[in-house]
């Protein structure tokens, strides 16, 4: 068995062990809430962090890896996979763009969604061909956020949430903590599918994003 079908048999039998006895509960009855025991389950199979260097704690997957994980996943519960891809998506800047000790800092000091283990990221982006709704001001020695984003997936249940937005002459990427001052998560956004991955709008109010981030 080579390292990538070793993947997808673990990821297949824990979603058909794990998930699968659990879609009427979550999927279909949203009024549950979110399927913490679930997701930490995948955490411990390093499924929040599957493109993460395994240096900065991450499961070390390559790209095609993290595709069949997230097939195996979509199989018995796209909701599912796309909760664990929307953590995916939320940590690859960190992954292309920061060096080790930023990379690092930012996973290990960004405070778990619940309880001591369980670790998610959302990605805040413009859709593609549409000005960007989030500014990045530039002030003293980083920058203050101010707009919104809409339908962000993980939105209240990730732990860091990294962004893009307009600095005036071009784009910032940061990295912004759940919890920030100035950053507010919206109600649940009511979906006809997937209700498993929650979605959410972003306001934010003033946020300060320092140089490092």
């Amino acid at each position: 068995m080579t390292e990538l079908t070793a993947i997808q048999a673990t990821v297949r039998a824990f979603a058909q062990r794990s998930v699968r006895p659990v879609l009427e509960t979550y999927d279909r009855q949203p009024e549950s809430g979110f399927p913490w025991p679930i997701v930490q389950q995948g955490e411990a199979m390093g499924l929040t962090r599957m493109t993460v260097p395994e240096a900065w704690g991450g499961a070390g997957m390559d790209l095609v890896a993290a595709g069949v994980a997230l097939e195996e996943m979509a199989a018995v519960c796209p909701g599912f996979a796309t909760l664990f891809a929307a953590s995916l998506w939320g940590i690859a800047p960190l992954v292309l763009a920061a060096d080790g000790a930023q990379g690092r800092r930012l996973l290990e000091e960004t405070p778990p969604a619940e309880g001591a283990t369980t670790w998610l990221a959302a990605l805040v982006a413009p859709e593609m061909g549409r000005t960007p709704t989030v500014r990045a001001i530039p002030q003293g020695n980083g920058y203050r956020l101010e707009g919104e984003a809409p339908f962000v997936f993980n939105a209240g249940v990730a732990g860091l949430y990294t962004l893009f937005a307009d600095a005036g002459e071009g784009m910032v990427c940061a990295a912004l903590p759940a919890g920030s001052p100035g950053l507010r998560v919206g109600h649940p956004i009511a979906k006809l599918g997937l209700q498993v991955a929650p979605a959410g709008d972003l306001t934010f109010e003033g946020a300060w994003v320092p140089e490092e981030n």
